[in-house]
Formats: C-alpha cells, sequence, structure tokens
C-alpha cells in the first residue's frame, strides 16, 4: 500500500492550497515521503514539471519551509531540483 493509499487520497477534496486541490497534494506524497518514516527529513531529486506540486505537498503535509536547487538540465530534456525540507518530525508541526 502506497502512502497516498493510506492518507486516503479521496477525489473529492476539492480543497485549494498553493493552486492544488489537497487530493491532487496527496497523490504527491508518494514522490517525496519515505515509506518507512513520512515524519522524516526530505533531500529528494524532482524533475522540473513536478516541483511545484511536490513542493506544495511538502509544505501542506509538514508544515515546513522548502528549498529548492536546480541540479542540472540538458537541451531537450526536465531540468532536474533537488528538494530539501526538515520533514514533521523536525518541522513546527512535529513533536
Amino acid at each position: 500500500m502506497t502512502l497516498a493509499e493510506n492518507f486516503r487520497c479521496d477525489s473529492d477534496k476539492d480543497e485549494v492550497f498553493l493552486g492544488f486541490t489537497v487530493s491532487d497534494l496527496c497523490n504527491a506524497i508518494d514522490e517525496w515521503a519515505d515509506p518507512e518514516d513520512w515524519r522524516a527529513p526530505i533531500c529528494i531529486l524532482v524533475e522540473d514539471e513536478r516541483l511545484r506540486i511536490v513542493e506544495a505537498s511538502i509544505v501542506y503535509y509538514t508544515g515546513c519551509e522548502v528549498v529548492s536547487s536546480h541540479v542540472s538540465g540538458q537541451v531537450g530534456k526536465s531540468d532536474t531540483w533537488q528538494v530539501a525540507a526538515a520533514g514533521y518530525r523536525m518541522g513546527p508541526c512535529g513533536p
């Protein structure tokens, strides 16, 4: 079972956060969260076309500031970004 399935990403979640529906943000969880510990610090690589939704999903679910740094880009290929955040446990929402 994926984290998105555990979080019950229902399509009827039409609340909008940073331009994305909560359902879309929930479905993006599997792109950034460690399946063994979704509250852990985050450091991942993301393709340019997914960057904004992944950043918004992290902020929505962890309350953390996200730092994104451009890593690479080639003609005809997507740019790659390193995305980092303290994670739920170490952020403002954690214990």
